[in-house]
């Protein structure tokens, strides 16, 4: 096993402890914060891959940018209360059969991955994405990151409002 193999599945394993620890988080806030370290272990997970771009999308858009939004809300919307210790007494045994079924899911797929790898083609470089998205698309992506803003100001003067009244 390699040191990038190691690397794999430490990030794979720290994700998966950052994600229960998002479902296990009683307040929000420390919610989000585990949410942040899933993103955070997701880009390691693929930068172990070999795909940069992703990475750092992935740091970007999720890591910051979701994050970020989320602790807006918090701040701007009015307080949640506590969740209750225990929603029902068949909690466990339903979570428990959810995982069983995901973990089955997650096993099948993949091996019937491992059979069509023959004929997969290398995905693009960097470079390349890059090319055409600031290129052929720069008008689309300009657009979006203006759409995002105005919806962010848009958000922030409704919040005002409610806050004055």
């Amino acid at each position: 096993m390699s040191a990038r193999d190691v690397l794999f599945y430490a990030y794979a394993a720290l994700s998966i402890v950052c994600a229960v620890g998002i479902v296990r988080a009683r307040r929000l806030v420390h919610a989000v914060v585990w949410l942040f370290a899933t993103m955070v272990a997701l880009a390691g997970i693929y930068l172990t891959l070999g795909s940069e771009l992703m990475a750092g999308v992935q740091l970007f858009v999720y890591g910051g940018a979701v994050t970020v939004l989320a602790l807006f809300a918090l701040v701007l919307t009015r307080p949640v209360p506590e969740l209750p210790a225990r929603l029902s007494s068949a909690s466990p045994w339903v979570a428990g059969a959810s995982v069983l079924l995901l973990l089955a899911t997650l096993i099948t797929t993949t091996v019937d991955a491992t059979e069509l790898r023959a004929g997969v083609r290398p995905a693009p470089s960097t470079a390349l994405v890059a090319a055409e998205l600031f290129g052929r698309y720069v008008v689309l992506f300009e657009v979006a990151g203006l759409l995002l803003t105005v919806a962010l100001v848009g958000a922030i003067i409704v919040a005002r409002k409610d806050d004055a009244s």
